[in-house]
């Protein structure tokens, strides 16, 4: 992979200008460019929008890398909102591990 996109909450970036998925996976789509992915920061997937086993299944084909932290604090995982034992199992079973 040659570079990654990072979408960031607006809550913790407040004038980041990457802040959603979606605009993320557009950009990817319209520089038509295999080199280029998503570094799926789960805290700020998290943060931004929940519901991340769903996002992870929608989004697979364009993430490169895995981040972890857990919701609230950017601890680490296990310590929070987030059950990382589904979140594993999801990413896991996407096109990036097939």
């Amino acid at each position: 992979m040659g570079l990654v996109l990072e979408p960031l909450s607006d809550k913790d970036r407040p004038n980041y200008f990457l802040t959603s998925i979606e605009r993320a996976c557009r950009i990817i789509e319209e520089l038509n460019d295999k080199r280029i992915g998503i570094m799926w920061d789960i805290y700020h997937m998290q943060r931004m929008q929940g519901n991340i086993i769903e996002s992870i299944q929608t989004h697979a084909a364009a993430i490169s890398h895995y981040q972890v932290a857990d919701v609230p604090g950017r601890h680490e995982p296990g310590t929070g909102e987030i059950s990382y034992q589904n979140v594993i199992t999801s990413m896991v079973k996407s096109p990036l591990y097939l």
